[in-house]
């Protein structure tokens, strides 16, 4: 009989990257389905949020009456408070989810 002579350490980080590899062959699954619809909003402002591992970028934009998201954008992205934005929304994924992606201003020429 084998004994590997595993320290509880060492365990854990067997299970650890063992479920890593579990979600990330699972994600397409948990976060594919879905239909995605384009849908235009007007910024209302940027959007810093702290994490770990800096600042995180959005802009705040109104999406209809009542109605504000937050769409992750790059920092290079020159915020125009008040411009119509093309957002692609995608609505019943698997997770329940809907997530929305900043695509472009509308008006090209601004």
């Amino acid at each position: 009989m084998l004994e590997w002579d595993l320290s509880p350490k060492a365990i854990l980080a067997i299970v650890g990257l063992g479920a890593l590899l579990i979600f990330l062959l699972a994600s397409p699954y948990l976060f594919g389905g879905g239909s995605t619809v384009e849908v235009t909003g007007v910024v209302v402002a940027p959007f810093e949020q702290p994490s770990n591992t800096g600042e995180s970028y959005y802009l705040r934009v109104s999406v209809g009456p009542g109605e504000e998201v937050r769409v992750p954008i790059s920092r290079s992205l020159p915020v125009r408070p008040g411009k119509t934005v093309v957002l692609a929304k995608t609505s019943g994924t698997r997770i329940g989810g809907t997530f929305y992606r900043f695509v472009r201003y509308a008006d090209a020429g601004a």
